[in-house]
């Protein structure tokens, strides 16, 4: 019987873990996080807050189709004192996290910039302790 080198089984180790590394069938699905997937909770939404709305930054209107690379803001009105979490996924293909921050609100309506975003379907998640409380699909052309 020959000897085999031990180099060489270090070279085949190396390509079955780098093989079944690559498998991806133990990959954890992007999300903003247990608990925040499905219906938001209205009744927490209404305890703090009275609107949420997309809009263009400077812009007044609410949308939910935005121009490609123009800054986007979400409004919300409600209580101040608050931190809420802003996540937004991009939708359909490989779902990638493209925006994702803590904020902590102020009394009155105010606005928190989430950035510019390339041509996509989105959807923005509003967080409360982990619990989905708004939610807001939108589209950039």
């Amino acid at each position: 019987m020959r000897h085999v080198k031990p180099f060489y089984w270090l070279i085949v180790g190396l390509f079955l873990m780098a093989t079944l590394a690559g498998c991806g069938g133990a990959a954890t699905p992007v999300s903003c996080g247990v608990g925040t997937e499905g219906d938001p909770n209205t009744e927490r939404f209404a305890a703090n807050f009275t609107s949420i709305a997309l809009a263009v930054k400077g812009g007044n209107a609410a949308i939910t189709e935005a121009p490609a690379n123009q800054p986007l803001v979400l409004r919300l009105e409600g209580k101040g004192g608050l931190t809420v979490r802003i996540c937004v996924l991009t939708q359909g293909g490989t779902v990638q996290r493209a925006f994702d921050q803590s904020v902590i609100t102020v009394d009155g309506s105010n606005d928190y910039d989430i950035g510019t975003f390339g041509p996509g379907e989105y959807r923005l998640h509003l967080l409360d302790r982990n619990v989905l409380i708004g939610l807001i699909n939108f589209s950039v052309k």
